[in-house]
């Protein structure tokens, strides 16, 4: 499922690119990932995990990934960040 996901985003991104520049290395600095989603007992709520790539403020040309935890309803669908 996450490689469907993967290839889909992808696609998705490379289609939306102008003009003949095609994707580029930096260009996967913008792709985040999503975590698998953890449920609730009450089956209510779910949490889940996203990572990204972003520029590392203490080393000049230097990448870290950043993961994040959200906070979902299932009956909304609405989410919200726990850390930032």
């Amino acid at each position: 499922m996450r490689r469907i996901l993967f290839f889909c985003l992808l696609s998705f991104y490379a289609s939306a690119q102008t003009g003949n520049e095609g994707i580029q290395v930096t260009d996967l600095l913008k792709i985040q990932t999503a975590g698998r989603p953890i449920f609730a007992p009450d089956g209510k709520q779910f949490i889940f995990t996203v990572t990204s790539i972003v520029d590392d403020a203490d080393k000049k040309d230097d990448y870290i990934f950043s993961t994040h935890i959200y906070l979902g309803d299932v009956a909304s669908g609405a989410y919200r960040p726990l850390t930032f």
